[in-house]
């Protein structure tokens, strides 16, 4: 008779050699559609399926838009991109999920002057909330894949933990035999290898696959032409050229590639009156405390190397003392970079009034105990491609959206913001989308 320990083994591989055949042939989530048209969207999240944040997705979704009459696709040309803008807007429910959320995207862009917006303004990268709708829609044209009997979508996290778990307890029996008939492979050893060997498989089983369906759709849509080539088209590719590209002849303009989002370092801005692209890696930077507490740490370190560099002498050999010396000196060194800096700032005056339109807001994570989060605003001024850096408070974050105007009452010898101003029209609600009536 076997072992006890062999046959709960069995029992575990057999219980997990039924986990990873059902999650590899489960069925999708929810009631079926109708049999009909793919949407086009749909095939190219389906192409993409390993790389959600394509672009194509988005692109194919705004033509879909388009071909129903929901939106007009301004073709680029020598002084503006390709735009998007509203033609009619139909009430949330009469559109697909996926269809909605980038309606309710674009209004929300658009904002109170109902201006057309550049059609890979849409795109993540602004601001939290377009990266938050942005895996909203993503999610949204994979349910509606899923729907269609598509796609498989990865299980719940509840789920993957409870499956992780039982692959854990498999593992360990799988050690413990292992232990038992082979004296010289340690217990620990053969669980280690053992649960690395299942949670690669549950990673596998679990992943975003296609069903059967869905691999001979795209078998068929090989020949098919791609909806992005004809998107392409439409907004003559002899204009979107990349953003890094040289110019054809001197003081022709080039245009940043339209079916792609701008480069992370640029975000497109219409102050002024038309679309451009704004540098966010501007060196004009002020804060809300100014720059001068950002050297106290320095001030304090120097002085207490100082200070211990003096009064040391007598009790310590002059090498040590030295290297104390020595140890003070870079912060000495950039306080008085710092004071020349500020001397140099005196001829600025101390006060000044900036005007402009908020075009990217981010927040930056910085490691340590308290794991500081320091929030920026990068704020267009008018002086194309340059740009002004605004270090603030979350209080003051949480109010600021991307596209409203600033008055902003700054001190630039301290490089310190004394006030801010909000001036824009409010933000439209569209009937039966997010934030407005039903």
């Amino acid at each position: 008779m076997l072992p006890g320990v062999v046959l709960v083994t069995i029992a575990c591989g057999a219980l997990w050699s039924g986990v990873v055949t059902w999650l590899r042939t489960r069925g999708p989530r929810g009631t079926a559609r109708p049999d009909g048209p793919v949407p086009t969207a749909v095939i190219a999240a389906l192409r993409a399926r390993s790389f959600p944040e394509s672009p194509a997705v988005l692109n194919t979704t705004v033509f879909e838009l388009a071909e129903q009459g929901v939106l007009t696709i301004e073709p680029a040309d020598s002084t503006h991109p390709a735009l998007v803008r509203t033609e009619s807007v139909p009430h949330a429910s009469s559109l697909p999920p996926y269809q909605a959320s980038v309606v309710s995207r674009l209004l929300h862009r658009q904002g109170a002057g109902g201006r057309p917006v550049p059609l890979s303004a849409l795109q993540p990268g602004e601001d939290a909330g377009a990266r938050a709708w942005h895996k909203q829609f993503v999610r949204e044209v994979r349910a509606e894949a899923s729907r269609r009997g598509l796609l498989r979508l990865p299980v719940v996290p509840g789920l993957y933990v409870l499956f992780v778990l039982v692959g854990v307890v498999c593992a360990g029996s799988v050690g413990a035999t292992v232990a038992h008939y082979r004296p010289g492979v340690t217990a620990f050893g053969a669980f280690v290898f053992s649960a690395a060997l299942a949670v690669a498989t549950l990673h596998w089983a679990t992943r975003v696959s296609l069903t059967p369906t869905g691999r001979r759709l795209l078998a068929a849509q090989q020949s098919a032409p791609d909806p992005d080539a004809a998107l392409a088209q439409l907004l003559r590719p002899e204009l979107a050229l990349p953003a890094a590209a040289p110019a054809p002849q001197a003081g022709a303009r080039v245009l940043p590639n339209q079916l792609q989002p701008l480069p992370p370092h640029l975000v497109w801005s219409d102050y002024g009156g038309a679309w451009h692209p704004v540098n966010v890696q501007s060196r004009e930077t002020y804060s809300l405390d100014g720059n001068l507490n950002g050297y106290a740490p320095l001030v304090f370190f120097a002085a207490i190397s100082l200070g211990g560099a003096f009064t040391t002498t007598h009790d310590f050999t002059h090498v040590a003392t030295v290297s104390i010396a020595v140890f003070a000196g870079l912060p000495v060194l950039v306080l008085l970079v710092a004071g020349v800096n500020l001397l140099r700032r005196r001829r600025l005056p101390k006060r000044a009034v900036l005007i402009g339109q908020v075009a990217k807001l981010w927040s930056v994570k910085r490691a340590g105990a308290n794991e500081n989060e320091s929030l920026y605003c990068t704020l267009d001024i008018g002086r194309a491609p340059e740009s002004v850096r605004l270090a603030v408070s979350r209080k003051v974050y949480r109010r600021l959206r991307v596209g409203q105007v600033l008055e902003v009452t700054v001190n630039p010898r301290r490089k310190r913001i004394k006030d801010i101003r909000p001036a824009g029209p409010a933000q439209p609600a569209w009937p039966g989308g997010p934030g407005g009536p039903a």
